[in-house]
């Protein structure tokens, strides 16, 4: 990689004989400024590295001064595979901002979306506080649900009878785009500043992606805070095909769902067992049940859904504890893996969940040991990945570097 730049929050997936690992790539070792969505590929015996930017932000200013807030900016990636073998990808993103490295900022009384003939659309505003809806195609109705001339391409592109006039995420008003240098302006209407979840998918193993499309107006409530994002970068794929993604706010932690591949949305209506101060992953048992782990402050809680991941209740507690920082799950045929940082060294931890079986040989419960010592180094964020029953990859931040390593370990 090269190393003028920085990159975190790793989402790892193995496809057909391939590692696919999504990070963010930051021109400043900031949680805000130009951060683009990186896709690494490279085969399971480590050889025939490639990489791919999945998509670049919309941005006035780009450089890699810490203190540029001139440009939006992707965040915390996190993937999934489907049953028929495409990847689906959900990232948070923000508009020109800090983000969530300054609440205060972010618009918590604009309202992001509202319904129209039935649907929920997103909403953009005009100075005086007026709104728009931004429908499936693209064209721009008013709050009166008349056409407007306006239009809007993929990423917050606004046009007026067919001239461009800026982006939706930028703040500022009109100006020159420099395509060479990937930058534009502000358009004339505008997004509330907030998070935003937007998709991606790829059919070819991350070779290549579509186009992001905003699935915010099927999951968001209008009780939610304007930070809304993707907690821990490994998503789960159930036995049934649903895909189910950790999400994480300031007033609860959700998760959401799909059955269909991602083209529509549900979320559960319930405050999981996670509270609100770490992130959380889900993973299935060998009986189909659903079961989660949450790092609340460096210390482990469980839960568990007895309907697919609609509602969660809590389970015994693993009493164990783990480092800060976004951690990965991996389920084998008779333990669950999750990795961490160590709660009280310099070295990545290891967290195994041995699934206890009946003399039928049913599942009944899982014992839960105490970290093991995974790698010698200090990680951030991690993620893994089965290669065979004995081999797992760990993709993890190397915080030092600043940079994302990929290691083999062969399961004990």
């Amino acid at each position: 990689m090269e190393q003028k730049y920085n990159y975190y929050s790793p989402s790892m997936l193995s496809v057909d004989g391939t590692l696919v690992t999504v990070s963010c790539r930051a021109k400043a070792g900031a949680q805000w400024g130009f951060i683009q969505l990186l896709c690494e590929r490279q085969r399971t015996d480590g050889t025939g590295q490639t990489s791919t930017v999945i998509c670049s932000p919309p941005a006035r200013v780009i450089n890699s001064e810490p203190d540029n807030t001139k440009t939006a900016f992707f965040t915390a990636p996190a993937t999934a595979l489907t049953k028929d073998g495409s990847i689906i990808l959900l990232s948070a993103f923000f508009p020109e901002s800090k983000g969530c490295a300054d609440k205060h900022l972010l618009e918590k009384k604009k309202i992001a979306c509202a319904y129209h003939d039935g649907k929920r659309y997103p909403l953009i505003y005009d100075r005086d506080g007026n709104f728009f809806y931004i429908l499936d195609d693209g064209s721009v109705i008013d709050r009166h649900k008349q056409p407007t001339a306006y239009t809007v391409e993929p990423l917050g592109e606004l046009y007026k009878n067919g001239e461009y006039v800026g982006n939706i995420y930028l703040n500022g008003a009109k100006g020159k785009p420099d395509r060479e240098n990937q930058t534009t302006h502000g358009a004339p209407l505008k997004a509330p500043k907030r998070s935003y979840l937007l998709m991606f998918r790829s059919s070819d193993g991350g070779k290549t992606w579509s186009a992001p499309k905003d699935i915010t107006p099927f999951i968001l409530s209008d009780k939610d805070s304007p930070y809304l994002v993707t907690a821990s970068g490994a998503a789960l794929t159930t036995d049934s095909g649903r895909l189910i993604f950790t999400l994480k706010s300031e007033k609860e932690n959700i998760c959401i769902y799909t059955d269909d591949g991602g083209e529509t949305w549900c979320r559960n209506q319930r405050q999981p067992f996670t509270g609100t101060k770490g992130d959380w992953i889900a993973y299935e048992t060998p009986d189909r049940h659903l079961h989660a782990v949450a790092n609340n402050g460096g210390k482990l809680s469980a839960g568990l859904s007895g309907d697919n991941g609609i509602l969660w209740m809590k389970g015994d507690k693993p009493r164990l504890k783990a480092g800060s920082g976004a951690f990965g799950c991996l389920v084998t045929e008779d333990k669950v893996l999750i990795s961490h940082p160590a709660p009280k060294s310099a070295a990545a931890g290891i967290t195994v969940g041995d699934f206890v079986f009946d003399k039928k040989g049913g599942y009944k419960s899982t014992a839960w040991r105490r970290e093991e010592a995974l790698l010698e180094q200090p990680i951030g964020a991690s993620t893994l990945a089965k290669l065979d029953e004995e081999t797992v990859a760990i993709a993890y931040e190397d915080t030092a570097a600043g940079d994302i390593k990929i290691e083999f370990i062969k399961l004990k």
